[in-house]
């Protein structure tokens, strides 16, 4: 039987053995490096997240028809269930970057901040009052997480709230990045929560100052933000839909700077992918 529609795909984090994908057959498929499937699972519905944690031991799965979160262990090619306990729908699964914790938010705002290796369950009602659409693990384990109703909250590892921040417009990409307070930094610690409001601009919050946010625009010509890229050294890639890539400084002096703008397609881009190591980009479109 044939099915249309998106594909939905991630690689194993750390050791890219494994990609898995999913469509909107309510399936699964876990395929080697070489193409060949190794694991197919049946879902119970349509998948609405899809995540590794960060050493690629485990990928968590949730659907839209049960508060099962599904657990493949990429060591065993076995899998396990974790029940959340609510009864609203999964919409967003985030990982830890530092312990087997994940997070999961749902439809209504509610979140389940679950740790693997105690089999711990934190239930958090009411987190935000409507659903949660994006979210992010800092490297010092603390989680990030925006609801439709546009608030940003800023919690601890636990669930509990540090503080709450009020955006104007639809939030979406939210992301820990590094923020440079002065030249003499040499930290590359994650201070700053970035998130892209209304496809157009780029918001800058400083966990430490939260209370001063920064919006960045820019040129309405570029089209609208597909993704952004941060560097530790306090730069950020930002990829529109015209086929345009920037630049921009993430030091707080002269930050939003334009440093550099290249143009890769004269179409749009649908998506691109930094290489980490070698800190090439990698870009496709409708055609290429």
């Amino acid at each position: 039987m044939s099915y249309f529609g998106p594909v939905f795909f991630t690689w194993q984090r750390t050791h890219s053995k494994y990609l898995v994908t999913t469509g909107y057959d309510n399936s699964l498929n876990i395929f080697d490096r070489h193409g060949e499937k190794q694991d197919q699972i049946n879902l119970p519905g349509l998948c609405t997240g899809l995540a590794w944690n960060n050493d690629g031991e485990h990928i968590g799965i949730i659907t839209d028809r049960s508060p099962i979160i599904i657990l493949w262990d990429a060591s065993l090619r076995k899998t396990s269930r974790v029940d959340t306990g609510v009864r609203d729908i999964l919409s967003i699964i985030l990982w830890s970057k530092k312990a087997a914790i994940v997070a999961v938010g749902t439809s209504k705002g509610n979140v389940l901040i679950y740790d693997h290796t105690t089999a711990r369950k934190i239930p958090i009602l009411g987190k935000h009052t409507k659903r949660i659409c994006s979210g992010a693990w800092s490297e010092n384990n603390l989680l990030a997480l925006v609801g439709e109703e546009r608030v940003l909250s800023i919690n601890s590892e636990e669930g509990d709230t540090i503080c709450e921040i009020n955006i104007k417009g639809e939030a979406s990409l939210l992301k820990f990045v590094t923020m440079k307070m002065d030249d003499k930094q040499q930290s590359q610690i994650e201070n700053c929560v970035a998130l892209v409001l209304n496809k157009r601009s780029l918001l800058l919050v400083n966990i430490n100052d939260n209370e001063n946010v920064h919006p960045l625009n820019f040129d309405e010509h570029y089209g609208t933000i597909v993704d952004y890229f941060a560097y530790q050294d306090g730069y950020v890639m930002i990829g529109f839909t015209n086929g345009l890539f920037i630049l921009i400084s993430a030091n707080i002096k002269n930050l939003g700077n334009e440093l550099k703008q290249f143009q890769v397609f004269k179409e749009s881009i649908q998506h691109f992918a930094v290489g980490k190591g070698n800190k090439k980009i990698a870009v496709c479109n409708d055609n290429v």
